[in-house]
């Protein structure tokens, strides 16, 4: 009889994760969890990084806002609900351990 271990991967390790990401994802991802995910508005359209790419972690809109009477692009950036819920709790005890 064989068992198959199937691996799950919905969350990637944190630790893998954080250490494997670019200096402006990161920026990114710790400013989004630092903000309780609160929306980035960034102006214009932002180049984007392998984070940004990942629709499944990253939640991506463009929004319209006027500014001195015209309308101006303006993207937002948050990460996904369900993924955040599960991140923030391991990002605090991420950091907790060690230090900042």
């Amino acid at each position: 009889m064989f068992f198959k271990k199937e691996k799950k991967m919905n969350v990637p390790d944190l630790w893998n994760f954080m250490t494997s990401l670019n200096k402006k994802d990161k920026a990114l991802f710790e400013e989004l969890l630092d903000n309780d995910n609160e929306p980035l508005e960034y102006k214009g359209d932002v180049k984007q990084g392998g984070l940004l790419k990942n629709k499944k972690m990253i939640e991506r809109r463009v929004i319209e806002k006027e500014e001195d009477g015209r309308l101006r692009d303006y993207t937002q950036y948050r990460i996904q609900p369900d993924v955040y819920e599960v991140l923030k709790p391991s990002y605090d005890q991420f950091y907790s351990i060690i230090g900042d």
